[in-house]
């Protein structure tokens, strides 16, 4: 099953002065993470300033970007598309009520910052052709030691960052 990863766009960048250099710096890196990872990834933004009585739709590199219509936020298309796609979501968000939301359709969600964590050693190992020390763990060898494990939400947290991080 493949990974579509819908992120919350402005919840992503957070507070930059200038939001549209924001959007489309967020847009680039995005496009480079996709080269790096084998997902379909989806940003959503709010377009409720536009007017626009449609949903933006285009793609860029292979980036699906969404724009919400007046009156419309962009937690609702989020929740929408995680409802649709059910447990093979990966929803990147810090939005507590679009947490709580799409859990409950059985997608996975990723903090805002831990995300960006991920997309920030992909450009990093572009930039530098480096490569990351997560690479060198190996999820196939089972360790010995300890039995006690993370509950099953938070291993499935952990699977899909890993499976992100992976080229």
């Amino acid at each position: 099953m493949s990974t579509n990863l819908i992120i919350d766009g402005y919840n992503l960048i957070g507070l930059d002065r200038d939001i549209e250099a924001g959007r489309e710096r967020l847009i680039e890196d995005l496009i480079v993470y996709k080269k790096a990872v084998s997902v379909r990834i989806t940003v959503v933004f709010d377009g409720t300033l536009s007017g626009s009585l449609t949903r933006g739709n285009m793609s860029r590199s292979g980036i699906n970007i969404v724009f919400s219509r007046a009156g419309e936020q962009a937690d609702a298309i989020i929740k929408e598309m995680a409802h649709r796609i059910g447990s093979g979501a990966t929803v990147v968000t810090s939005d507590r009520d679009v947490s709580a939301a799409v859990r409950s359709f059985g997608a996975v969600v990723v903090e805002s910052v831990e995300f960006r964590r991920v997309l920030d050693e992909a450009l990093y190992e572009d930039i530098k052709g480096a490569v990351s020390e997560d690479e060198t763990y190996d999820s196939s060898v089972r360790k010995k030691g300890n039995p006690r494990r993370l509950p099953k939400a938070d291993r499935l947290k952990q699977h899909r960052l890993d499976k992100l991080r992976k080229k």
